[in-house]
């Protein structure tokens, strides 16, 4: 969905015209395969209609719709009350709470489509996706799957209709029937205001090229706009390369500290607020991006949300001592908790705030060779202070594995629970 939003929500006739059956199958595979880990490579701008033809096949070969049965005739009767009815004033609310008698995955599932769609939808002057064509394509392929062999009759018909006029009552009203805060609805506005404020700046143009560098450090580059997010700069290096198919996995790095500290920056992450922001207040020479093979790729398995007897420096410190790490959820947010060796709390930082870069300084001389520095953002620093952030030690390389992972997976598991995925 993140695919289709980049590069095709303007795109004339996007999921309505058909995209290349090869193309498509060969995605779905990938996806199947490796699904936190698989790229997408935009091959061509056709390509935005192979990814939609994916994912619609992927929803229609589930084993059971994403809007289970046993809600079916619940929606259908909510859709059939009308303005002049006593009972329109609670219709959207009827709604939302019949919505969440859906399993968690499914719900979310759904709620992260429509989410989607709504944005596609939002641009019909463009992409001619209109709510009401939107509705005849999705509606079947949300309340019936391709092991339903159904006859068509005029039954089958006129349940087709009305689960059109539910999709398009959920798409016309998501903001209430799906409870959609400030930050998940503003996400993509907040992004392009961020990028445009760096560009009224007088250290960025609109045109800014940023250098990659492959494998290492000074070995070759090729640049890329400033406006790119991570996951298209990895897409387009993958297929320039054709290491699609390599067994190996990579990803795009930020490195810092003359390349000491290194960290895989997020899929959904824009470069610009990296190289033309925060670098600004380090020192940029000691600075660069990295396309290379990733020594942690992502596991949706091996992960844990704790991890004990952990030894830690405070910033500016080489001191360590030992402490325990945990993450938690507060008021709707992701926290991380540190605890002292009596499993006191003595310190937490809600991970918004937090860079996490594989490594250290070397004159910090920790216990394990396992490391990590943690940079909170919302603290004022020295960049070319000695020991910039926390140092973590890992006694175990497993250890530092799960917590990695976890750092990638808790925004999905605690903040938008999960949903279908191959």
């Amino acid at each position: 969905m993140k695919f289709i939003s980049t590069y095709g929500k303007t795109i004339k006739g996007l999921y309505r015209r058909n995209g290349s059956a090869t193309e498509a199958r060969i995605i779905s595979e990938g996806l199947k395969k490796d699904p936190p880990n698989y790229q997408i490579l935009r091959e061509r701008e056709e390509t935005v209609f192979a990814v939609a033809d994916a994912l619609r096949s992927f929803l229609r070969q589930l084993d059971k719709p994403v809007i289970s049965i046993n809600i079916h005739q619940e929606l259908y009767d909510i859709s059939n009350i009308n303005e002049n009815s006593l009972l329109f004033e609670n219709k959207y609310q009827r709604y939302s709470e019949t919505l969440k008698k859906l399993e968690l995955v499914n719900y979310n599932t759904l709620k992260n489509l429509i989410c989607h769609l709504r944005e596609i939808t939002d641009n019909s002057d463009k992409n001619f996706a209109t709510i009401d064509n939107i509705s005849k394509i999705f509606a079947p392929t949300l309340f019936s799957v391709d092991k339903h062999d159904e006859d068509i009759s005029l039954q089958t018909f006129t349940q087709t209709t009305v689960q059109m006029i539910v999709l398009r009552d959920l798409l016309n009203n998501y903001k209430i029937i799906f409870p959609i805060n400030d930050e998940n609805n503003g996400t993509a506005a907040k992004i392009e205001k961020a990028i445009e404020e760096i560009n009224t700046t007088k250290t960025l143009s609109i045109g800014l090229l940023v250098p990659i560098h492959l494998y290492h450090k000074d070995n070759q580059c090729f640049n890329v706009q400033a406006t790119m997010k991570a996951a298209e700069v990895c897409s387009y290096a993958s297929g320039k390369l054709n290491i699609q198919n390599s067994t190996e996995k990579y990803d795009l790095f930020e490195v810092i500290k003359g390349g000491a500290l290194k960290r895989k920056i997020r899929s959904d992450e824009t470069l610009a607020p990296i190289v033309a922001k925060r670098w600004l207040d380090y020192d940029h020479k000691e600075c660069y991006l990295l396309y290379a093979s990733d020594p942690y790729p992502l596991s949706l398995t091996n992960h844990k949300p704790y991890v004990d007897d952990v030894k830690i420096a405070d910033p500016g410190s080489k001191n360590f001592k030992t402490c325990h790490l945990k993450l938690e959820t507060m008021n709707n947010e992701i926290y991380m908790i540190q605890s002292n060796k009596s499993l006191k709390p003595i310190g937490n930082f809600n991970i918004k705030d937090l860079l996490w870069f594989d490594g250290h300084e070397s004159d910090r001389k920790p216990p394990y060779e396992h490391t990590l520095t943690l940079l909170v953002t919302s603290n004022k620093f020295k960049y070319k202070s000695k020991f910039i952030g926390f140092c973590i030690a890992f006694k175990e390389p497993l250890q530092k594995l799960e917590w990695l992972n976890e750092i990638f997976i808790a925004p999905m598991e605690y903040n938008q629970s999960p949903i279908l995925q191959y």
